[in-house]
């Protein structure tokens, strides 16, 4: 299990600007394709940010997270919102106008090791409504290799990460550690995620044999995501 109680709240706090920017971008573009309401299902909806945007933009809500203490969060940030504590692979999906996925959330492998995304862009097929979008964001395969520590800290908490990447394997390593202040006493935990990286003709092809013709950009409107970071926006083209 990984975003355990103190790194969930430290995400939250200090990590949710992409997800409120991938949700005004994908709430105008729902707009601008003639959605005006419907459900748009958030995987790894995490600590809420993008859900209770979206809400507010006039949409339904279904997020999933691996996360009991991120959904924890999410429930109190978008109450008028449903949420379950699942796996991306396990979860049923709802039929949907949208399905949107930030932050990586894809990418998630339990190892050191690659997983088949194809299965889940099926299942995200065959979720939507005609003309349903699905919205989300990678690592793009390529250069400079990750290979960097990175801290930041805020009130009452610090985080540090140190990335290493496999270029054989296209698999990010981030060992995170977080310290926290909790009634006058200091908390330190570490957690080590891994993120697979795609190459953007991989992607091109898992997402046409599901279905979907799909476009790519480098931020959420003119809000970029970062280095080597893809942003991926597909559209339901068959029924």
């Amino acid at each position: 299990m990984i975003y355990h109680s103190d790194l969930a709240f430290i995400h939250n706090v200090g990590f949710s600007d992409l997800a409120r920017s991938a949700a005004a971008f994908i709430a105008k573009e729902l707009k601008g394709a003639g959605f005006s309401q419907g459900l748009v299902v958030d995987l790894g909806c995490g600590s809420g940010a993008l859900a209770s945007e979206i809400v507010r933009s006039g949409f339904r809500v279904f997020g999933v997270d691996a996360s009991p203490a991120m959904i924890e969060i999410a429930r109190q940030a978008a109450p008028e919102a449903d949420f379950e504590v699942s796996r991306i692979e396990d979860v049923r999906l709802p039929r949907c106008i949208a399905v949107a996925s930030i932050g990586e959330a894809l990418s998630y492998v339990p190892g050191p090791s690659r997983v088949n995304i194809d299965d889940i862009f099926q299942k995200v097929f065959a979720s939507l409504d005609r003309s349903g979008r699905f919205f989300f964001d990678v690592i793009e395969r390529g250069e400079p290799v990750m290979f960097y520590r990175a801290e930041r800290s805020g009130d009452g908490w610090r985080v540090q990460v140190d990335v290493s990447e496999d270029a054989n394997t296209a698999i990010i390593k981030r060992r995170i550690t977080t310290s926290r202040e909790i009634d006058g006493k200091t908390r330190s935990s570490t957690e080590l995620h891994y993120v697979q990286t795609f190459s953007r003709d991989e992607l091109i092809r898992a997402l046409a044999e599901a279905g979907f013709a799909a476009s790519f950009a480098h931020g959420y409107g003119e809000v970029a995501a970062g280095p080597r970071r893809l942003i991926v926006k597909a559209i339901k083209s068959s029924a």
